[in-house]
C-alpha cells in the first residue's frame, strides 16, 4: 500500500491511505483518511543527538537551563511585523531568569530584515543561528535542552515538532492575521485546548503537554491489516 502525509489534492487516488493534519482546509475524496491533530514529524535519535551536540560546541558557558526561541516570517495568512517581534523579544528578555540563556534561531521564511533585529540583540542570546548563511538545524536540540520554547505561528511544521518532542513548555507568538479564520489559527486553537501550547501575550503559560503519536501507528496498523485483508480476499476469489 501507499501513504501519503498530508494532503496529495488531486493526486489522492493514488494511494490507499492519506494522513493528513484535522486543521487542513479540505479534505480530499478517500475513504481512508486519517486525521491527526499535528504534522508528521520525527526526527530520528541520531538526527536529534547531532543537534544537542552541534549546540554544546557552540555555546562557550556551562548553562544550567535555556529558552528556545524559533523565529519564522511571513505565510499565506499572516506577517511578521518587526515591530511586533521587537515587543515580544523585549518581553521575553524581561521575563528570562538570570541563570538561564537564550537560544535563538530563524529560519528561511525570517528574511534580512527580521535577522537585523535580531543581531541587535545579541548580546542578549547565548547563542543565535542565522538561517540565511548557516546550515545548522538547533530545533531538534531544543526540544531537549530547553525549559521553554517560544516560536512564530507561521510554520505548523516547526510547531508540530516541538508539541510531540521533549518535555518544554510551548509558548506561540503569534504573527499578524491578514484574514481570520485560518488552518493556522485553527491549529494552535486545538494546541491550546489540549494544553500542549500557549499563546504568549507578555505573560507565560504552562502547556506542555506533549502530543502522542502512538494512537496514529495503532490506527494506521488497523487500517492497512484491514486493507492487507481485502486484497486477500480479493486475491482468493480471483484464483477461484
Amino acid at each position: 500500500p501507499s501513504i501519503a502525509i498530508m494532503n496529495p489534492g488531486i493526486f489522492s487516488k493514488g494511494f490507499s491511505v492519506i494522513i493528513m493534519p484535522e486543521y487542513e482546509n479540505k479534505e480530499p475524496a478517500h475513504s481512508k483518511v486519517i486525521k491527526v491533530p499535528f504534522s508528521i514529524s520525527v526526527p530520528d535519535e541520531k538526527h536529534i543527538n547531532q543537534s544537542i551536540n552541534e549546540l554544546h560546541s557552540r555555546v562557550q558557558s556551562n548553562y544550567q537551563k535555556s529558552w528556545g526561541i524559533i523565529i519564522g516570517g511571513n505565510n499565506k495568512t499572516s506577517h511578521l511585523p518587526k515591530v511586533l517581534l521587537q515587543k515580544n523579544l523585549e518581553a521575553i528578555i524581561k521575563l528570562k531568569p538570570y541563570d538561564t540563556a537564550l537560544f535563538v534561531t530563524s529560519s528561511r521564511r525570517s528574511g534580512k530584515g527580521i535577522e537585523d533585529l535580531l543581531l541587535k540583540y545579541q548580546d542578549h542570546f547565548g547563542m543565535v543561528v542565522y538561517s540565511s548563511r548557516d546550515s545548522y538545524n538547533p530545533i531538534p536540540a531544543f526540544t531537549q535542552v530547553c525549559e521553554r520554547i517560544f516560536v512564530t505561528s507561521d510554520s505548523s511544521n516547526m510547531i508540530s515538532e516541538i508539541v510531540t518532542s521533549g518535555n518544554a513548555f510551548v509558548e506561540i507568538l503569534m504573527n499578524r492575521q491578514k484574514f481570520e479564520p485560518n488552518k493556522f489559527l485553527r491549529f494552535i486553537s486545538s494546541l491550546c485546548e489540549k494544553e500542549a501550547a500557549h499563546v504568549f501575550v507578555e505573560s507565560l503559560g504552562f502547556a506542555n503537554k506533549k502530543l502522542d503519536t502512538h494512537d496514529l501507528v495503532e490506527e494506521l496498523k488497523d487500517v492497512l491489516g484491514a486493507l492487507d485483508q481485502i486484497k486477500n480476499n480479493n486475491t482468493v476469489s480471483d484464483e477461484g
